[in-house]
């Protein structure tokens, strides 16, 4: 019988209600895991995941300001920066155990910000990085439209979604009913576009690829082939300039590997987790 169970948390921060959903194990868990997801989707992206690893660790995954059930109460939505910021301050706030932090597209940027930060913060242990189709740092960002109230970017949204999971999939559908709602629409395309103006330039780039190279947390990179919003130029940079990094990549996975192939990012995440884990309880657990 599946014992764990999900608790829900709302908490401020600046002009932002954020919405944190908790999934507990049926014991106490010595590593957390903290779900960070994409410029795309919410939370609930990454419901197979965390379904499976939940049993053995305490799993937290946020809905970035604008998206999902959090939202922004000021004019102008969070920077990059300022999302880093807010994630940093969850992890000193809920996380008074070890990490490792499982991010997706520009949440995997986030990742990296607050991987390279928290060397430097108080109360923030974080073992290791897994990225999934990430966007980095030190990359120019790949162009979308955000024009004409966003019809063509929901356009290929949608598309998308149908070439790789097939049409009427339950966890397509899940993104898809977030594009279609209009407020929900609207205020993930502000959100968006904000992340996009405050994207590092190119002499920022530079810093952050200098950043990158001194980071000695372990990383797992996992990228789809197929993707058409976030460049194979991006993981594959990511991982050159890191120095204890793996790289693997699915041939026929697009933007959502843990939707498209779910399989495949578990028994990939489970292995970097069992590797990296100081716990000879959780590496027991993980063994199955």
């Amino acid at each position: 019988m599946d014992q764990a169970f999900v608790v829900r948390h709302c908490f401020s921060f600046r002009k932002n209600s954020i919405m944190v959903s908790e999934h507990c194990p049926p014991k106490p868990a010595p590593i957390s895991l903290l779900f960070i997801h994409g410029r795309f989707s919410y939370s609930e992206f990454w419901h197979l995941t965390m379904s499976d690893l939940r049993h053995d660790f305490r799993c937290i995954s946020i809905d970035l300001p604008g998206f999902g059930y959090s939202f922004n109460e000021g004019d102008q939505p969070p920077s990059l920066v300022e999302n880093g910021i807010l994630l940093l301050k969850l992890i000193q706030n809920y996380f008074p155990e070890p990490l490792f932090l499982i991010s997706h597209d520009i949440g995997a940027a986030m990742a990296q910000l607050c991987t390279i930060q928290g060397q430097y913060v108080d109360n923030v242990d974080i073992r290791g990085n897994i990225v999934v189709n990430p966007l980095t740092l030190n990359e120019a960002l790949p162009p979308i439209s955000l024009s004409c109230g966003a019809y063509f970017l929901r356009k290929k949204i949608r598309k998308a979604l149908g070439d790789t999971l097939g049409e009427g999939n339950e966890h397509g559908q899940m993104i898809s009913v977030l594009w279609n709602n209009r407020d929900a629409r609207r205020s993930m395309i502000r959100s968006i576009e904000s992340l996009y103006e405050s994207w590092p330039q190119e002499q920022e780039r530079l810093a952050w690829r200098a950043a990158l190279k001194t980071v000695k947390t372990p990383t797992l990179v996992l990228a789809g082939s197929k993707d058409p919003f976030a460049p194979n130029e991006h993981s594959l940079s990511l991982f050159r300039n890191l120095k204890d990094a793996s790289y693997f990549e699915n041939e026929i996975c697009g933007h959502w590997p843990c939707l498209e192939n779910p399989g495949w990012v578990l028994n990939k995440a489970r292995s970097f987790l069992w590797q990296n884990s100081l716990s000879k309880l959780v590496r027991k657990s993980l063994w199955r």
